[in-house]
């Protein structure tokens, strides 16, 4: 149960996490650096009353999900700015049926134990189809074929993301645990941010990192993120699967569906319908997995 309520808390706050740069529009790799520095900067000055006594494949393994997390936010903050976040989110959460079969080939033993249960096992089956129906669908949006593209490079780097993280938790529920995840995440994400940013200029396209309202965009943003990687780590410390966060996680759809139409007062051009649909499955599919003996 602890699992589930940290995620739905994670749910609420990531949706204002997401909606934040459709409201600040800055470009991606600009709102990541900032963000990622200013939860650095908050994080650091409470470093030195922790033991770092974890193993190299814990930092490792932390370093990998930053840095996938880094490019798979860059990528979804970019897109935000020219559709929405709401729209991101939608198909994003097709990275559950992603999971749903990679993470079999992690950890031993698991595909055994979900083709144990038939009825698990075609449940599941089914909610993939009907969500892989959906996203085809959705193609005869014009508007949603573009989001689909857009979002592609989210749904894999935020789905390898989501397994190093879960599996540096190791199944171990600690806050000293988490606080130090939410450090070396900020910082191994502004530094993936600012060698991408370095490595514009060294091409010749120099990026403005003071351009817009950065500072204030970069302060709300970073608190944010602390929050949302102090539930999720919570979160997977309590869930066997990283599947089954990411479905109860989906829920932070329909909060930004809600915002954009009644906060900031915005049409939705793709097809929210159909990938609802994709959500619904997504959640379902999750939901079911906790029934994996």
């Amino acid at each position: 149960m602890m699992g589930l309520f940290y995620t739905f808390l994670c749910s609420v706050i990531a949706a204002f996490y997401f909606i934040c740069n459709d409201i600040f529009k800055i470009r991606g790799d600009v709102f990541i650096f900032w963000r990622s520095l200013f939860a650095f900067l908050v994080l650091l000055p409470f470093v030195v009353f922790l033991e770092w006594n974890e193993g190299l494949l814990f930092y490792c393994g932390v370093a990998a999900a930053g840095i996938a997390a880094a490019i798979g936010d860059m990528i979804s903050f970019n897109a935000s700015r020219h559709y929405s976040a709401a729209a991101i989110s939608r198909v994003a959460q097709f990275r559950n049926v992603l999971l749903f079969f990679v993470w079999p080939l992690i950890v031993t033993g698991y595909w055994d134990r979900l083709t144990s249960n038939p009825y698990v096992f075609w449940i599941s089956l089914v909610l993939i189809f009907i969500s892989s129906i959906a996203l085809l669908r959705m193609r005869r949006n014009a508007v949603s074929v573009n989001v689909i593209w857009a979002t592609l490079p989210v749904i894999i780097f935020i789905g390898i993301s989501d397994v190093f993280f879960s599996l540096s938790m190791n199944g171990i529920p600690s806050f000293e645990l988490v606080f130090k995840l939410a450090f070396v995440f900020s910082a191994v994400m502004f530094l993936t941010a600012g060698i991408w940013l370095l490595g514009n200029r060294f091409i010749g396209r120099p990026v403005g990192l003071m351009n817009g309202r950065w500072a204030i965009a970069g302060a709300i943003n970073g608190i944010l993120f602390i929050l949302i990687v102090a539930t999720k780590g919570l979160s997977l410390s309590y869930l066997e699967n990283p599947g089954l966060f990411g479905a109860i996680f989906s829920v932070y759809s329909l909060w930004l569906y809600l915002l954009h139409k009644y906060w900031m007062k915005q049409d939705d051009p793709s097809d929210p319908k159909l990938g609802f649909v994709v959500v619904v499955c997504g959640i379902g599919l999750g939901i079911v997995s906790a029934y994996i003996p």
